[in-house]
């Protein structure tokens, strides 16, 4: 469980990151993306990533990965792919990642295709909608319906659509 001043932490460090690279110009990453898996259980027209074969990380070189982020600065960590859901090293799954992550991160974030069900665990969660339901056949597949149903049923205090806007679905955003 994470100490409970640690949601101080933004408030006190970011002052101090700000004035280190304007007076000192010493620069660090505050916000980094992790694409812990490069594997889908979509293959969309515009995604290079679930043509990748290369294995996952272990958890072992998850973690690690997560420690040298924090080491190099971050504090805001996405957490992405492929469908970062599909991770899992045995028994470690994604979720034990991001309870892993939050113990040292400000804030953790997921970004999902939505067909799986949306974990609670990340502070904030990104759904990949691209458009209305024609749309989304076409960009991802007959998954709209199943996107919408799991956003229904999430209870999740944070998500939001993230939404690339494309020649295919800029005629459906409102004016």
């Amino acid at each position: 469980m994470s100490h409970p001043l640690r949601s101080l932490a933004p408030f006190v460090e970011f002052p101090t990151r700000l004035i280190e690279a304007r007076v000192f110009g010493r620069r660090r990453p505050l916000l980094s993306g992790y694409k812990i898996t490069h594997r889908c259980n979509l293959r969309c027209v515009h995604c290079p990533f679930w043509q990748r074969k290369e294995p996952d990380p272990s958890a072992e070189e998850t973690r690690a990965v997560v420690d040298q982020l924090y080491d190099a600065g971050v504090r805001l960590l996405i957490l992405e792919g492929g469908e970062p859901l599909l991770w899992h090293d045995g028994d470690t799954r994604l979720s034990d990642l991001m309870l892993y992550a939050k113990d040292r991160f400000w804030s953790v974030g997921l970004v999902t295709n939505g067909t799986l069900p949306i974990p609670d665990e990340p502070d904030v969660v990104w759904v990949s909608v691209d458009g209305l339901e024609e749309t989304t056949k076409q960009i991802r597949g007959p998954i709209f319906a199943k996107q919408m149903e799991n956003i229904a049923r999430s209870r999740h205090p944070r998500l939001f659509a993230n939404i690339t806007i494309s020649t295919l679905n800029a005629a459906e955003i409102p004016a």
